[in-house]
């Protein structure tokens, strides 16, 4: 395993969650995870720091792997993770995946402030030509905030891979 990414496992029945915690690079090792009797493949990406490309190369081979019967299920994935899903056409393996909620960059202009905001699915509008980010508010102040990015870049992972179905 490599000893800048560590993986956390919990298992509930046919259900296995996965919690990624550091940097996906190339000494990352996904062989711990064990997927015997797993229907349900969440994983958890909101505490990923860094995924360089080694590590994409690495990911693509566990992801491209895994055993068709697992329905595959991505929550809190950093803004790192939606950069690799819009830049890499082959992220998710070809995979059927279930994105429920991602992270998306905004700003504060009361505070000068940027901040990463938890967007779930049911915030988006999948039927929208072009993906408009969600109304957000300032933690802090209280204010609106602005979107962060061009909208439809960051969200272009959304209709590429279909992930909101």
């Amino acid at each position: 395993m490599s000893k800048l990414l560590e993986i956390i496992q919990n298992s509930d029945g046919d259900r296995l969650l996965v919690h990624f915690i550091g940097e996906m690079d190339g000494n990352a090792d996904y062989s711990e995870i064990s997927l015997v009797g797993v229907k349900y493949f969440e994983i958890d990406f909101s505490r990923i720091s860094l995924i360089n490309s080694t590590g994409v190369q690495s990911w693509v081979k566990f992801i491209t792997d895994l055993p068709d019967h697992c329905e595959l299920v991505l929550r809190k994935c950093s803004a790192r993770i939606i950069n690799q899903m819009n830049q890499f056409s082959g992220f998710l393996g070809n995979k059927k995946v279930r994105v429920e909620s991602f992270f998306a960059p905004y700003y504060c202009e009361s505070c000068d402030k940027g901040m990463d905001v938890l967007i779930k699915k049911e915030m988006m509008n999948k039927n929208d030509e072009v993906m408009q980010a969600p109304q957000s508010s300032c933690t802090q102040c209280g204010a609106d905030l602005e979107f962060d990015s061009v909208a439809s870049r960051y969200f272009s992972f959304i209709k590429r891979y279909g992930v909101l179905d």
